[in-house]
């Protein structure tokens, strides 16, 4: 329905301009509210990277659903590495546990799909030992 949703109107429906409204509008609300950097970068090698984790594991978590849904499962390992060390940039035990055993249980399924047992059962260890931790 071309009125209901702004990017699903015929170019020819809307003018040049009101295409990118709405993006426009949703950035700098979120830069408003702190959300991006003034820069509106953020990538893995971003000197702030790990200044804001829970952005920084989001943009991860969504790379690696990309990543996976289109079958490159290999290219998958070294981010959930880079996700697991950014487990230890939370504040506290209880969310830095929590965060680690969500990377070492996406571990654990990814390396046994590519056939890596004993990956997946480290991993697997790993999101149990984390489990515990978890109040």
């Amino acid at each position: 329905d071309g009125g209901r949703w702004p990017w699903a109107v015929k170019p020819e429906q809307r003018g040049e301009g009101e295409v990118l409204a709405p993006l426009k509008e949703i950035l700098s609300r979120a830069e408003q509210g702190d959300f991006l950097s003034g820069d509106g970068c953020t990538w893995a090698g971003h000197p702030d990277c790990f200044a804001r984790p829970a952005l920084t594991f989001h943009t991860l978590a969504t790379l690696l659903d990309d990543l996976e849904e289109h079958g490159y499962h290999l290219w998958a390992f070294p981010v959930l590495a880079l996700q697991l060390q950014l487990a230890e940039a939370f504040e506290g035990p209880a969310l830095s546990a929590a965060i680690a055993c969500l990377a070492n249980l996406r571990l654990s399924r990814l390396a046994a799909e590519c056939r890596l047992g004993d990956a997946a059962a480290a991993a697997a260890t790993r999101w149990a030992e984390a489990l515990k931790q978890i109040p």
